[in-house]
């Protein structure tokens, strides 16, 4: 019973762990600047918030070809535009209260998904980029795909799942165990 309720317990733990995360690729041209973007999230499913981005890649390439990452970047997130479904990231360009925008420390590199209510580089709406002293806009507009998870990545299972299989097996495994060593002391009897 001890050994059950270890086991329980344990299964418990693992199956409390935090879920897998998500992560989006795309690539986008913005006048002649490309735009190619790689974030992570933790796997949330609808409207994004500034918490639920685990980690981002955003290269302008262009002169200088900049990196925007957590460790040279920061970035900013208003409004609820930014949306993750199980295949892709999108942002709605039409709504007036949205924008994310991805700043390079000590740079003029960003690169920016503008809502009709916010400006970056003194461009309203769309998408804009800056790097190495050029600054692209293209104004777009409605509910656009950013990014998508990748679909050439075969389903493996995530380490939580090997370990809830494991101890799942082994809990079948003891209780097996358990009624056929309680059927043989019958037996003898």
């Amino acid at each position: 019973m001890k050994q059950l309720s270890l086991l329980i317990s344990s299964g418990l733990l693992l199956a409390s762990a935090p879920l897998c995360a998500a992560t989006y690729v795309g690539t986008r041209d913005v006048n002649g600047v490309t735009v190619n973007i790689s974030i992570t999230t933790d796997d949330t499913i609808g409207a994004l918030s500034a918490s639920n981005i685990l980690d981002f890649d955003i290269g302008l390439s262009d002169v200088e070809n900049n990196e925007l990452n957590p460790t040279n970047s920061s970035f900013q997130l208003a409004g609820s535009s930014l949306v993750a479904s199980a295949a892709n990231l999108t942002f709605d360009f039409s709504q007036s209260d949205a924008a994310v925008a991805f700043f390079k420390t000590g740079s003029t590199a960003q690169y920016c998904l503008l809502g009709t209510g916010y400006s970056c580089f003194g461009q309203f709406g769309g998408e804009a980029a800056t790097s190495g002293g050029l600054t692209a806009h293209v104004l777009s507009q409605g509910n656009q795909i950013i990014a998508s998870v990748p679909t050439d990545v075969p389903a493996v299972p995530e380490p939580i799942t090997w370990a809830l299989m494991v101890i799942g097996f082994g809990g079948v495994g003891g209780l097996m165990r358990l009624k056929s060593s309680t059927i043989a002391s019958f037996a003898r009897t």
